[in-house]
């Protein structure tokens, strides 16, 4: 980070942890706290630099709620939830089971991760792709994020806790604002949102956050999106990663972009939901 210029991360773990516990029949809990546990190890290098969005197990509300109070004594600013419920064998995010949970988040101020991820139905894409390096597989995760930021917005979860934040990893931009325009044109036209009192790209520029590495083009709808939702990230240590090229990766993705608008979405967004 240093030799990157870089000042403070949200560090994500490559195990999706909570992928695991629904096929534990037994110490899934205790399992999870020492997950938790080790993150927050690694982060005590240096707490004010390193932030660990931690996983939290949704299999049991009470007990989701309780560790969910616990990491924010404890400074968590983020909270890691599955990107796509059902494939870890739970409802979806507007089940009102969860409303306990989303309490709790927006209470201690604490932001809900969703990283970027896989569904099993991309591997049958896997064993079809015909290029070397799978690209055709590997260029659809991000894509796959409309449907996360569907569940958020059109059943009303956003509507309902208007202080939950959700933060999108890595998704990319470009193709937000098109997903945003078809909701609103949904809404606006024959289809009912009966859970909602604005239009859906609303509880978006409310509530939720986008990320991304090197995605100049992307920047180019940075006013559709808000300034303000955009956040630049490393991705280290993938090797998707800027490191340790931040610097010129920055340099050429704000080209000709104000200084002031740039300062936000390298560092001052991030700041405000992280409590930098």
């Amino acid at each position: 980070m240093d030799r990157d210029g870089v000042d403070a991360e949200v560090l994500y773990s490559e195990v999706s942890a909570f992928r695991h516990y629904p096929l534990m029949t037994e110490g899934w809990k205790e399992a999870s706290e020492a997950f938790n546990r080790v993150m927050q190890d690694f982060a005590s290098a240096d707490p004010s630099r390193l932030l660990p969005a931690y996983q939290v197990p949704l299999i049991d509300i009470d007990f989701a709620v309780k560790q969910v109070h616990a990491l924010a004594a404890e400074g968590a600013r983020a909270v890691h939830i599955p990107t796509f419920p059902a494939e870890v064998g739970l409802p979806e995010y507007h089940d009102e089971r969860y409303d306990p949970v989303w309490s709790a988040i927006s209470e201690t101020g604490m932001s809900i991760s969703q990283h970027l991820g896989l569904v099993a139905s991309l591997f049958e894409l896997l064993r079809r792709d015909p290029t070397p390096q799978k690209a055709i597989f590997t260029s659809q995760p991000a894509l796959r994020l409309a449907e996360t930021i569907g569940f958020w917005i059109l059943p009303g979860v956003l509507a309902r806790f208007p202080d939950l934040t959700i933060v999108l990893v890595e998704p990319h931009l470009g193709w937000v604002p098109f997903y945003l325009d078809m909701l609103d044109s949904m809404a606006a036209g024959p289809y009912d949102f009966p859970a909602l009192d604005a239009k859906p790209s609303a509880y978006f520029h409310r509530q939720m956050y986008l990320t991304f590495v090197d995605d100049p083009r992307g920047l180019e709808h940075r006013h559709e999106l808000g300034v303000d939702r955009i956040m630049w990230s490393t991705d280290f240590p993938h090797p998707a990663t800027s490191w340790p090229n931040s610097r010129e990766v920055v340099e050429k993705n704000f080209a000709g972009i104000p200084d002031v608008e740039r300062d936000l979405i390298v560092a001052g967004n991030a700041a405000r939901v992280y409590g930098l």
